[in-house]
């Protein structure tokens, strides 16, 4: 019982750290994208014509620019995210189903136990009689 105790607490601190490892990584992504992205959508913009400028409002370009480039970077994050949360759920789940079985192979074993002792002690108060 002690090794299934120290298995279920190792499975809680192994989840807690692919979960900040997560987030880390999540962060890390999402801020190299916003970087990329940027860069890109400025050159792009530093190659337009002069009279793209004259045309367009400066302050709606900017804001427009930066929407999509955050909307890129919560949708690349999101989907990031999703994907290991399902898979930290799923190794989550076939470790608790691990430890489940076992659980259920030492209670057969306890319980099989305790009847050969009630036995036991049964047979020895039959001879006492």
């Amino acid at each position: 019982m002690v090794v299934l105790a120290g298995t279920v607490a190792a499975v809680a601190v192994f989840d807690a750290f692919l979960g900040f490892v997560m987030q880390w990584l999540s962060a890390r992504v999402g801020e190299s994208l916003v970087y990329d992205l940027r860069t890109q959508v400025f050159r792009h913009v530093q190659r337009q014509p002069i009279a793209f400028f004259t045309r367009a409002q400066t302050g709606s370009l900017v804001s427009r620019l930066n929407s999509n480039v955050i909307g890129a970077q919560q949708a690349v994050t999101s989907v990031t995210a999703g994907v290991v949360s399902n898979g930290l759920s799923l190794l989550t789940l076939l470790a608790a189903r691990q430890v489940a079985r076992r659980l259920q192979r030492l209670t057969g074993e306890s319980t099989q136990l305790d009847a050969a002792i009630g036995s036991t002690s049964r047979s020895s108060d039959d001879r006492a009689v």
